[in-house]
């Protein structure tokens, strides 16, 4: 099995708010691997909406890890859909 991983820059000043979180594990359950986000030394499913949601990402990078054989493709379509709700790349 692959693992990959990324580094997401949040540019906001404000915490992640509940539509990008949302839509990420929502996304995220449609993957086979197992996926992970980290921001220091919180962890968090990214399958679990509660889980995201207790992560509190501010400002600054937000790490996603995919463990599985879909691994690149999970990281590929997460980090996309990260920049484009959260920063608005």
């Amino acid at each position: 099995m692959a693992v990959r991983s990324a580094e997401i820059p949040v540019y906001r000043e404000e915490d992640l708010h509940l539509r990008p979180m949302q839509l990420l594990a929502e996304k995220a359950v449609g993957f086979r691997s197992k996926l992970r986000l980290s921001r220091g030394k919180k962890l968090a499913d990214a399958k679990s909406i509660l889980d995201v949601m207790t992560l509190a990402a501010e400002k600054g990078p937000i790490r996603l890890e995919a463990d599985g054989e879909d691994a690149d493709e999970a990281v590929e379509a997460l980090v996309i859909l990260l920049n484009k709700e959260v920063n608005k790349v």
